[in-house]
């Protein structure tokens, strides 16, 4: 090996000890973290149980790797006494005079920052209709939690934060006030109303995830909403860990988040699709290269971000009038693999889910509008000769289902504010409900009924099948009307309940009955 290739590996073992150190260094803020928690709780440093679960963790990693048996043994026991050591010299922070109400508090970024608080030596309390965080005392009621508070943080999912925005607004809190949305658009006109009315408040976003400890390797912006007061006041709760604390106009915020979250999101969302394709070539994962294996692991991190945060940010599309053209076109590139949209139909769903969704802090009343954006957002800037349909889906898995109601909610959305060409429609069964929804469906678009189900080998007779298609063509144009399965009769590898022969009696009933309706060969 020449001097030269020798170099080089020492360079890559160089490179090798930094990764090291830095992850050491991330394991030991997480124990310091641990340690807070357990001063907080009253809990003994050492359990003997979960040391010796860290132990055996470790060693069965290093046993798989091929690495000796008594180095694992000795990096575990280094890694356990240096937590020890660190938890016990851990001390309470000194106490602070503001108290901090959390709304949201039950979410992951709303625990985050209550534990931030709490670790910086402020009593906190938390709000929210999902109910208490262990740990920390609950004020379900949102004018007594603003009334207590010198400072308010808005913690909520994007959909509900505006109308949160107006309750404190309307509360007159007499502490600071800011909203962790990862989009300002959606409350910017809530946030100028307040500084304008008087409230010292600030808009705040953390540029990482709640598994970021602590939050000196992390980035702060803040925007100013019309009181600079407020924005020095926020800032001095995050200056003592060394975050790096960045000042973004409001009404710019969002164009820059258009490429820093929406199209590295897109990007990676999209990588994960293709990925997990059905079509990808067998042993895909086990023949990756480091750049596929970097790619999986940054869309995997992602993924384990809330679906609502993902969805909302990728929906409320404000952020991106006036972008430049170079950006709507990188946006438009990522975005030609996703022209087909599937819905699982949530919003149609019976009581009890509706009343799920209002326990997470949003209004299912409001998610069809901002559906609507998240796909018009999607599909922006297709080519003209492009078709894109909808499937409205209730579940397929081996003949199964996983939301029923019918489409009268969604109706007048679903069919006048989403920019689809068509829709493929569940009508095979009294879960999706009546026709009478088709009455909102405008001219130039196309409806495909699915009245044959892929779910059963029973044969649809034609007398039936043309009775319903009669029973639509009453509220929208025959000729804007086609045919078709409800859904797949495979929409996973395991396949529905019903034989192959069942499967093209089906598909040769649907041809015969579109003949007879429509004419053609």
């Amino acid at each position: 090996m020449s001097e030269q290739e020798m170099a080089r590996f020492r360079d890559e073992i160089a490179a090798v000890d930094e990764e090291i150190v830095a992850l050491v260094a991330r394991r030991l803020h997480l124990a310091d973290e641990i340690g807070l928690e357990k001063k907080f709780s009253g809990r003994a440093v050492r359990d003997a149980d979960v040391e010796e679960q860290v132990r055996s963790r470790i060693l069965e990693a290093c046993r798989g790797r091929g690495i000796r048996e008594t180095f694992a043994s000795s990096l575990s026991q280094t890694l356990i006494q240096e937590s020890i050591a660190r938890q016990t010299d851990v001390r309470l922070p000194p106490p602070r005079p503001q108290r901090v109400a959390v709304v949201g508090g039950a979410g992951r970024m709303g625990r985050w920052l209550a534990r931030y608080f709490r670790s910086r030596g402020h009593e906190v309390l938390v709000n929210d209709p999902a109910g208490a965080v262990e740990g920390f005392p609950s004020e379900p009621d949102l004018a007594q939690a603003v009334a207590r508070a010198d400072i308010v943080a808005v913690c909520v999912p994007m959909s509900a934060a505006a109308s949160v925005l107006r309750d404190v607004a309307d509360l007159r809190p007499q502490g600071l006030v800011f909203d962790l949305c990862s989009l300002k658009s959606p409350v910017a006109a809530n946030l100028r109303a307040m500084a304008a009315a008087g409230l010292r408040v600030v808009s705040f976003h953390p540029l990482f995830g709640p598994s970021l400890w602590p939050t000196s390797s992390g980035m702060v912006l803040f925007s100013d909403c019309g009181s600079a007061a407020a924005v020095r006041e926020a800032k001095d709760l995050f200056r003592d860990p060394g975050a790096a604390l960045v000042d973004v106009p409001l009404d710019r915020h969002d164009r820059l988040m258009a490429t820093v979250l929406g199209l590295s999101h897109l990007t990676l969302l999209a990588f994960a699709r293709a990925a997990d394709d059905p079509l990808a070539p067998p042993g895909l994962r086990h023949a990756a290269g480091t750049t596929f294996a970097r790619l999986a692991a940054a869309a995997g991190g992602l993924l384990s971000d809330s679906p609502e945060m993902l969805r909302d940010i990728q929906a409320l599309k404000e952020q991106q009038r006036g972008a430049s053209a170079a950006d709507q076109a990188k946006l438009g590139q990522m975005i030609a693999v996703l022209t087909q949209i599937r819905d699982t139909g949530k919003t149609m769903s019976p009581a009890e889910q509706r009343q799920a969704i209002r326990a997470r802090g949003e209004d299912p009343d409001q998610l069809p509008a901002i559906y609507a954006q998240m796909i018009n957002a999607a599909i922006e800037g297709r080519p003209a000769d492009m078709t894109i349909t909808m499937h409205l889906c209730r579940g397929n898995f081996r003949s199964s289902w996983i939301a029923q109601g019918g489409y009268e909610p969604v109706a007048e959305i679903l069919f006048n504010q989403i920019s689809v060409n068509g829709y493929f429609m569940e009508f095979d069964t009294e879960r999706a409900g009546g026709v009478e929804p088709l009455r909102f469906v405008p001219k130039g678009k196309t409806v495909v009924l699915g009245l044959v189900t892929s779910k059963t080998g029973k044969l649809e007779s034609k007398d039936g099948l043309r009775r319903r298609i009669d029973a639509a063509a009453r509220y929208v144009d025959l000729d804007q009307l086609c045919l078709s399965p409800q859904c797949g009769f495979a929409s996973t590898e395991e396949g529905n309940l019903l034989t192959e022969d069942e499967q093209w009696a089906k598909l040769a009933r649907i041809v015969e009955i579109a003949h007879d309706v429509w004419g053609g060969e």
